[in-house]
């Protein structure tokens, strides 16, 4: 049926492979270690304050990859970070700051990049070359509740080539948009739809639950109603 299903990392390196962008991706175990090198180097500058007496903690290089992690999803860049550090940020700021420029320094020099570097490199690819990675079908995305700026990035670039852009959300048209159960589905919506010219439509349920069951859907996540 010529039916291609990705996750979003998988999608970025179908993109890449079409753009023939080679990527030497590294997986988790040698960026813990990386990290682990990068905190001792660091020590021993005694550039390692407030982070030497934990470094050797059992999973606070997990701690830290998960923040890199998250810089990097959020698409900030260390130079971003490092200029924040040292104008509004503390003593742990400017640590994380030196952290994360070496390991972005070492990705580069190596010609490696993380799960989240690719997306990157996705994003930019799509954006300098206009004919990249076009199809005359649909694209459906399903099962997300939220995007990260680098993910609509690539979203906004990708409705521009194919033939219709379907995104489905579990929206509910009967709560207020006020409603704390809508609160995350709400700025995932208004985060698209301030990038994307999406049309918005409100699917109808396929089957109406029971009354029992339909009232505890309707009440179970707002604080003011009693169950």
């Amino acid at each position: 049926m010529g039916v291609q299903l990705y996750q979003f990392y998988g999608l970025g390196n179908a993109v890449l492979d079409e753009a023939g962008i080679p990527i030497h991706e590294i997986n988790d175990t040698a960026i813990r270690r990386l990290i682990k090198n990068i905190l001792g180097e660091m020590k021993e500058e005694g550039k390692l304050t407030t982070f030497s007496p934990v470094m050797e903690k059992p999973g606070f290089a997990e701690v830290v990859l998960d923040w890199v992690r998250e810089m990097k999803s959020q698409g900030i860049f260390p130079e971003q970070y490092t200029a924040y550090a040292q104008e509004n940020g503390n003593d742990h700021d400017r640590q994380l700051g030196e952290l994360y420029t070496r390991y972005q320094s070492y990705m580069l020099a190596q010609n490696y990049s993380d799960a989240d570097g690719v997306l990157w490199v996705t994003a930019e690819a799509l954006e300098n070359t206009p004919d990249l990675f076009k199809t005359d079908g649909p694209l459906f995305i399903i099962g997300f509740d939220q995007f990260t700026p680098v993910q609509i990035r690539i979203l906004r670039q990708l409705a521009e080539r194919f033939r219709a852009l379907n995104l489905y959300l579990l929206w509910d048209d009967r709560r207020s948009e006020d409603s704390i159960v809508l609160s995350r589905l709400k700025r995932t919506r208004d985060s698209l739809l301030a990038s994307i010219p999406f049309d918005v439509s409100i699917l109808q349920d396929a089957q109406v639950p029971c009354e029992l069951l339909g009232h505890i859907h309707t009440n179970i996540f707002e604080p003011s109603e009693a169950i």
